[in-house]
């Protein structure tokens, strides 16, 4: 990025008020990585950037290099996140999304394949019956992204046995290993469809997974991401206040 001028697709990841009228903006991009930039004048009655710096939104940026950071000249929306802004369900998981893109993405690096799995999540979750199926792929893909996939190889057996979860090996393992290893914990047949169903591709009848199967492999796979990050993610706290005030 050395031209004074450059153009990004991007995906408004976070904005942070900045001064009297600005905002601070973190930007996800598929060719510079993460951007960090201030909108200038956003936050002014009749800005012409207020409307397109929107939490979520997809749009193309037009900036110019700052000393320290650079700044929003332009911007155009590509995809409005307004239908989903007002849906705190929704709104909940997209928080969850932005916080762990933010954690694992560097500024100034190239990585399409993170910023397709982050548009496709926000082009499908608005439109999907159900949300958490969506989101347990997503975190799946997630780590197989960043390297941190566990050893799925029992999953694959035929016939399909008993499995369990092994923190200390970072794999699923067959219930005959499992008796020797007092951390392992049992995965129910559903979830382990789940997992097999993810890892083969096949998430086509997301609806068809139980609930309960869901939240149990999305609690295996919050363990790798939280391990992965070495922090606590904020996010799903929110999320439980976002439920409590829904209830």
């Amino acid at each position: 990025m050395d031209k004074k001028n450059y153009t990004v697709e991007a995906i408004v990841l976070k904005r942070i008020n900045f001064g009297e009228k600005d905002r601070l903006v973190t930007l996800l991009s598929p060719n510079y990585g993460k951007v960090r930039a201030i909108a200038k004048g956003c936050r002014r009655p009749g800005s012409k950037l207020s409307g397109h710096m929107e939490l979520f939104g997809h749009v193309k940026v037009y900036l110019a290099r700052g000393r320290n950071l650079d700044i929003v000249s332009q911007a155009e929306t590509m995809m409005s996140s307004r239908p989903v802004l007002g849906n705190l369900d929704m709104l909940g998981w997209l928080f969850y999304v932005a916080e762990l893109i933010d954690i694992f993405s560097n500024e100034g690096e190239e990585n399409y394949p993170l910023f397709k799995l982050v548009s496709d999540i926000l082009v499908d979750l608005p439109v999907l019956a159900r949300t958490a199926p969506a989101v347990c792929a997503f975190e799946f893909k997630l780590i197989h992204l960043l390297g941190y996939k566990p050893d799925l190889d029992a999953i694959k057996l035929e016939p399909l046995g008993p499995l369990w979860w092994s923190p200390a090996r970072h794999s699923f393992v067959p219930a005959a290993q499992a008796q020797h290893m007092m951390e392992a914990l049992p995965l129910s047949a559903a979830a382990v469809h789940v997992l097999r169903e993810m890892e083969l591709g096949e998430t086509t009848d997301t609806l068809l997974w139980q609930d309960a199967a869901i939240e149990e492999v999305r609690c295996i796979l919050r363990t790798i991401i939280e391990s992965a990050c070495d922090k606590r993610l904020k996010s799903p706290q929110f999320r439980e206040q976002i439920n409590m005030l829904a209830s």
